[in-house]
């Protein structure tokens, strides 16, 4: 039997490991193929492909340094949105930035000077 495609990489079932007794089972909500196992009669995903944490942190690096989520997408052959959550992943693991409180200008203008005082007639 001649078995094509991501069905060789799916030759063991996650749950009972059983090996080669997979079929084609429909499809999720969001489009990808979902698999059964016969003997356990369970359904599951095939795995989708991970990259690297080396090359996720080249592309963040590689967009800290002033390229496109597109250019970087391009040099890697991935899809621009996922650079996207990459270098969104990156930045929520960063503690946040200590907020620094303005620094008063000493130069004062007429317009800051009289702010907040009101003319009267009489005065």
């Amino acid at each position: 039997m001649v078995s094509y495609g991501i069905l060789n990489l799916m030759k063991t079932c996650p749950h009972c490991q059983d090996e080669g007794q997979q079929v084609k089972a429909g499809r999720t909500g969001y489009g990808s193929q979902l698999y059964k196992c016969k003997p356990c009669g369970r359904r599951y995903v095939a795995q989708t492909r991970r990259y690297s944490k080396e090359l996720r942190q080249l592309a963040v690096k590689y967009y800290a340094d002033g390229l496109s989520y597109r250019k970087i997408a391009r040099l890697f052959r991935v899809h621009h949105v996922t650079i996207m959550n990459w270098v969104k992943a990156y930045t929520g693991q960063l503690p946040p930035t200590p907020r620094q409180k303005p620094q008063p200008d000493h130069e004062m203008d007429a317009t800051h000077t009289f702010a907040g005082r009101k003319k009267t007639d009489g005065a």
